[in-house]
């Protein structure tokens, strides 16, 4: 199933080599705009790295994920989910349960800490202003 329209296809296929490079720096270039502005300077006394962020801000609005739902949400693959949640386990942020109907699919929870990371990280965005 090709997703690409014929037009963006054509302008992939004229750029040229240089044109790759200029346009991954400018990539670059607007993710760390994007990541300093999550946490600029370091003013949020958080412990957590940009993307544990992104995926505890997940939770802002619905209780429950399943690991296929945030691997969606974020845009990464299901093994950089994976680990992803991991890490938050291990912090005690987050938990995962099997599915009581079909253990094939894992649900994810915040845990208290979780819920008191999230809070403040989400009082200090309004505080700013953000």
């Amino acid at each position: 199933m090709d997703t690409i329209p014929t037009s963006q296809k054509l302008l992939i296929k004229s750029l040229k080599k240089e044109d790759w490079g200029n346009l991954l720096q400018r990539i670059m270039s607007s993710y760390n705009d994007i990541s300093r502005s999550i946490n600029p300077k370091g003013l949020l006394k958080i412990n957590l790295t940009t993307a544990q962020i992104k995926l505890l801000t997940c939770f802002s609005d619905k209780d429950e994920h399943t690991m296929t739902a945030l691997s969606k949400s974020l845009t990464v693959s299901m093994p950089t989910m994976t680990a992803m949640v991991d890490r938050l386990e291990a912090a005690n942020m987050v938990k995962r349960e099997r599915d009581t109907d079909d253990r094939r699919v894992v649900r994810v929870r915040l845990t208290a800490a979780g819920k008191k990371e999230l809070e403040k990280f989400l009082e200090n965005k309004t505080e700013e202003g953000v």
